[in-house]
């Protein structure tokens, strides 16, 4: 990129302009205006697909081994990889979320409280989706392997795991009270 094209670039951002056509508002927080980041995107959607097709790594453009699942090569896996492990520890050094790359740590975690939240939801929504359909499936809802005991939601050998772990938790806790 030349330095006439990379001021043009920093000006464009500095006022709100989309970086690509030069006309439109960019969209709030982004540097393109609607229409460039629709047409953006269909050409990665489109550029991911031809290579995929033509079974060709995405990134440098190799062929891809026959029987290779991935979308990029080996090397260029590793690459990534690594680029991605080296821009979480500069995060994490900083204090700065991994998810989002914009807001403080809560203390003790890696994220900031709003992607622990947003996590936090699909993984409870994720898991919802899981026992309902392991309920409709007449399969355990915990373990998805056995029949549900009769009347109940799990099967014997997760009621009996389940009643194990609580009477050593109520020994202990007994355990706990009578030595102090």
């Amino acid at each position: 990129m030349s330095s006439a094209s990379k001021e043009r670039h920093e000006f464009l951002k500095q006022h709100g302009i989309c970086i690509d056509c030069g006309q439109e508002a960019a969209l709030p927080g982004k540097r393109l205006c609607g229409l460039c980041s629709f047409l953006r995107n269909e050409s990665s959607k489109n550029w991911r697909l031809k290579c995929k097709q033509e079974r060709l790594c995405i990134r440098c453009k190799k062929p891809l081994p026959e029987g290779y699942t991935k979308v990029k090569c080996e090397d260029c896996n590793r690459l990534t990889n690594n680029e991605r492990l080296e821009r979480e520890a500069a995060l994490k050094q900083n204090g700065i979320c991994i998810s989002c790359r914009k807001r403080k740590v809560v203390e003790g975690s890696i994220r900031c409280e709003v992607c622990r939240n947003k996590i936090r939801e699909n993984a409870l929504i994720s898991m919802g989706n899981l026992k309902n359909s392991r309920k409709k499936a007449g399969l355990c809802v915990e373990c998805g392997r056995n029949k549900p005991a009769y009347g109940m939601m799990t099967c014997q050998e997760c009621l009996d795991r389940h009643r194990l772990y609580y009477r050593q938790k109520r020994k202990e806790k007994r355990e706990k009270c009578v030595t102090v």
